[in-house]
């Protein structure tokens, strides 16, 4: 659900977290106050008080509503008489917004206000304070998206490494050759660490493209944003691949190894094409500082260098960085857009660390992976593999 009228100032609380999950943490407080108006209507009734004429108890939501042109009135009357300047341009902002939620007659962002702003709300009175209830939900939501992160890069990581290889070993064999044995066999600890470092890439891109107060990536270019971002490309997750062409096609791939050459080298314009497209078209033309870095270094992917990943592939895992798990309880069942500025860098230290020690294999026959009976089976752990002949002896 979206709140007309409010603004999520740097992303307080991230948008899936007020979309989907601050509704059900304000509906205790809402029911609350309904029920206690309910009650003292019921009361005046029985009294023989008239509907309209009822002057008892409203929720907060209900009294915000009618007050909001009379505090705008009260503001340009009286506070500047009390007030410097520069605070009653911030109190008239205020009053002119509960004037605009109410004109709109926005019931439910009126809800949302009088929650937050409730003095139960900000002050402790019985037991834990509601806006510390809402912060603790939010970084708990926070941590359940890192933990997201965590099993979308090990699954993207695997289909990368198995792509590259299927598409290396086709290479080999028109040289009659494999990289799965001989001189020149293929090391897939090297293949895994180069996946795990193409992700790690894309992990970073999506962070600092969230934080525009970084100054690094340079989304307020619309050049930028609708040509080279990461952001772009992010917008087709969804968007269906017909045809044989499209889902083996090369454009996010092609999108992709641009980006990564912009921020390991950088780009200034000059008296270029992009320059002179960006003049006559109204847009600004953007400039990056090169990183020069490892992370970005094409030399520390040189098997994936080879390798032209296809569009269904790369949008697969576009998607997995973009989209929390579907499971959980309540508003975790449904799929939410992960917000990577909502994520501090101890969460995403947590996603890189989680699987710094992640390395994969070639497996010459087919295996079962196998755990203890009474342990529960985690993608992230430590992985057992048998043969289809051992299975039998692993009854525990």
């Amino acid at each position: 659900m979206s709140h007309i009228g409010l603004i999520n100032d740097n992303e307080f609380y991230s948008e899936h977290y007020l979309a989907e999950i601050f509704t059900g943490d304000i509906r205790g407080v809402l029911e609350t106050w309904q029920a206690r108006e309910s009650n003292a209507r019921e009361a005046a009734k029985a009294n023989g008080e008239a509907g309209a004429g009822y002057t008892g108890y409203r929720t907060p939501a209900s009294r915000l509503a009618g007050l909001a042109r009379e505090l705008l009135q009260r503001i340009e009357g009286t506070e500047r008489l009390r007030h410097g300047a520069e605070r009653v341009r911030a109190s008239r902002a205020v009053a002119r917004r509960l004037l605009e939620l109410s004109s709109r007659r926005e019931a439910e962002s009126f809800k949302a206000v009088s929650a937050l702003l409730h003095r139960h709300s900000l002050l402790e009175s019985q037991g834990q304070a509601l806006l510390d209830t809402l912060d603790e939900n939010a970084h708990k939501h926070a941590y359940g998206v890192s933990e997201d992160l965590k099993y979308a890069l090990r699954e993207c990581i695997e289909r990368l490494g198995n792509e590259a290889a299927a598409q290396l070993e086709e290479r080999a064999r028109r040289q009659k050759k494999s990289i799965f044995s001989g001189d020149e066999a293929l090391d897939p600890g090297e293949l895994s660490l180069q996946c795990l470092r193409y992700m790690y890439r894309l992990l970073f891109l999506f962070y600092i493209e969230a934080r525009p107060e970084l100054r690094y990536a340079p989304v307020e270019s619309e050049t930028y944003l609708k040509g080279y971002s990461l952001e772009h490309l992010r917008e087709l997750e969804l968007m269906p691949l017909t045809s044989e062409a499209e889902r083996g096609g090369r454009y996010f791939d092609d999108t992709l190894n641009m980006l990564f050459r912009l921020i390991q080298e950088g780009y200034r314009p000059n008296q270029d094409l992009l320059a002179e497209e960006s003049r006559q078209s109204g847009r600004d033309a953007f400039e990056i500082h090169p990183l020069r870095s490892h992370l970005f270094d094409p030399a520390r992917t040189s098997l994936l260098n080879k390798v032209v990943f296809p569009n269904h592939l790369l949008q697969r895992v576009i998607r997995l960085m973009s989209l929390s798990r579907e499971g959980g309880s309540g508003a975790r069942k449904r799929r939410g857009r992960i917000s990577y500025a909502q994520l501090g860098i101890n969460q995403l230290g947590a996603v890189y660390e989680a699987l710094l020690s992640y390395r994969g294999f070639f497996a010459g026959t087919d295996l079962y992976e196998v755990k203890p009976k009474e342990e529960s089976w985690d993608p992230l752990g430590t992985g057992y593999f048998v043969k289809a002949e051992a299975l039998a002896d692993r009854a525990d």
